[in-house]
């Protein structure tokens, strides 16, 4: 295990050559877009960064943690950690292969104590790894060594969920069918066992994205298979039963074959597919969790507002924000929002060679500004770390008023809410999580009252506040 801090100007000074000027020089003579809104935190290079990362950040409060794909001392990934201002880069891991696996994708998992996450190769047979290392980098253990049949293989582009007892995650191929399939696992690596296995047919192949755990089932979506093998969006219980699936997708009418997962506001989960719609350029839609009310929100044209989205949707201010992983003003994606009505589209981004290009993940949400990661583009062509600055409707410009008060901050546990001479009566109380997915709501009946967040990952939360209106919300992390 090798872990290096590195400052931005080191690695600047290290990684300039004759060759990066000269790269340098040629996009500076091409006019790109910029944003005050937007900009690099950091440029990722090979060795001293890892490179290529495809998947997304998330965050403990203090720092951004994310993988990359390639690069590192063995080519092979790395595991790092940023502030989010850019400073104080901290290479937590090289992957190596066989050891502890190659080639992260997705996320992690963070449980206040351990990083949770997969290598869709590597490991003893090659064919991917489940691990979990500390925030300082030590402590890495490999739990799980993927073996193909009959336990899976290849988690792609996966983030762990958890119920507070399991980890959850899919494999895009391998189980008992070779068509994929999806597995739980202890936080010290037992009691694993395969809960789905994917066939092809009836209930989808190849689940290219993540799971999402709403306190009763896990939903996600799958590649391929379904009545038209394009695809299908599906939910199940934690042990296996009750699969139902909500919708057969099809490339025409709904969008089809979704890489990503699906992002849930209480009452719809939203989607997007990679390819399908008028354009065959990608859509996103929306559906209830019994699989009605289905609705196709938008189609990507292929050309101005990008295609092939990629990841999930995040929510701030009443808006859906996205990514699209290719076209674009200069081929190279967008970042976007939309109404979750379908309505006020709007490029906010146009990625290019120079600032970051081809984004394949998801956002994540900090108060006012979103993170996120590029493959390629940047400096130094390896891809860079990213932060937008959204509008002032964001979901942190509804502060809480002075006469209430939320307490600790951070917290490990629980929150307490008091309310001093108010007459604000606060009836309901929803916590979303830092891709502002909906983790809990309740019903309040007392003016001071306890938020229970224990069985959460650590990291940022935004709780909201009602009265029948929004009255008020509140950034936490849980540490």
């Amino acid at each position: 295990m090798i872990k290096c801090i590195l400052s931005y100007n080191l690695i600047m000074a290290l990684v300039k050559s004759a060759y990066f000027a000269g790269f340098l020089l040629l996009f500076s003579l091409i006019s790109f877009n910029s944003s005050a809104q937007y900009s690099r935190i950091v440029n990722l290079i090979d060795t001293p960064t890892g490179r290529s990362p495809n998947g997304s950040l998330i965050s403990d409060g203090t720092f951004l943690y994310g993988m990359t794909s390639l690069g590192g001392e063995n080519s092979l990934g790395t595991l790092f950690k940023v502030r989010p201002d850019g400073s104080e880069f901290i290479k937590l891991i090289d992957f190596d292969g066989t050891a502890n696996g190659s080639e992260p994708v997705g996320s992690m998992y963070y449980d206040g104590t351990f990083l949770y996450g997969l290598t869709q190769k590597g490991g003893t047979d090659n064919f991917g790894t489940v691990f979990k290392i500390k925030p300082d980098g030590s402590s890495f253990q490999k739990l799980k060594d993927f073996t193909g049949e009959p336990d899976g293989w290849r988690p792609k582009f996966c983030t762990l969920v958890s119920d507070g007892t399991y980890l959850y995650g899919t494999t895009v191929a391998g189980g008992a069918n070779d068509k994929g399939s999806i597995f739980r696992i202890g936080k010290d690596g037992s009691g694993f066992s395969i809960i789905l296995d994917f066939d092809g047919e009836s209930n989808g192949e190849d689940p290219y994205g993540s799971l999402f755990f709403d306190g009763t089932f896990l939903y996600g979506m799958t590649e391929v298979g379904g009545g038209d093998g394009v695809g299908l969006v599906f939910k199940l219980l934690p042990d296996g039963t009750g699969y139902e699936k909500l919708l057969d997708l099809n490339c025409p009418s709904t969008g089809c074959t979704p890489k990503g997962a699906l992002y849930f506001d209480g009452t719809f989960l939203y989607g997007m597919t990679d390819l399908g719609g008028t354009s065959n350029s990608g859509t996103i839609f929306k559906i209830m969790t019994d699989g009605s009310n289905f609705e196709k929100l938008f189609d990507f044209d292929g050309d101005a507002n990008g295609s092939n989205p990629f990841g999930e949707l995040i929510s701030a201010g009443g808006f859906l924000y996205g990514l699209s992983s290719s076209d674009g003003a200069f081929d190279d994606g967008t970042l976007f929002k939309i109404g979750t009505d379908g309505s006020g589209f709007e490029t906010l981004f146009d990625y290019n060679p120079l600032e970051g290009s081809n984004p394949f993940g998801s956002l994540l949400l900090d108060g006012s500004f979103v993170y996120g990661m590029t493959g390629d583009g940047g400096e130094f062509g390896r891809g860079v770390i990213f932060k937008y600055q959204l509008a002032a409707t964001n979901i942190a410009s509804h502060d809480l008023p002075d006469n209430f008060t939320v307490f600790p901050n951070p917290a490990t546990d629980k929150l307490s809410v008091a309310a001093e001479n108010t007459s604000t009566r606060i009836n309901r109380v929803e916590v979303y999580n830092a891709h502002n997915k909906l983790v809990s709501t309740s019903v309040v009946t007392d003016p001071n009252f306890e938020i229970d967040l224990s069985d959460q990952p650590r990291g940022i939360y935004f709780v909201k506040f009602y009265d029948g209106s929004l009255v008020g919300t509140k950034k936490v992390v849980l540490q």
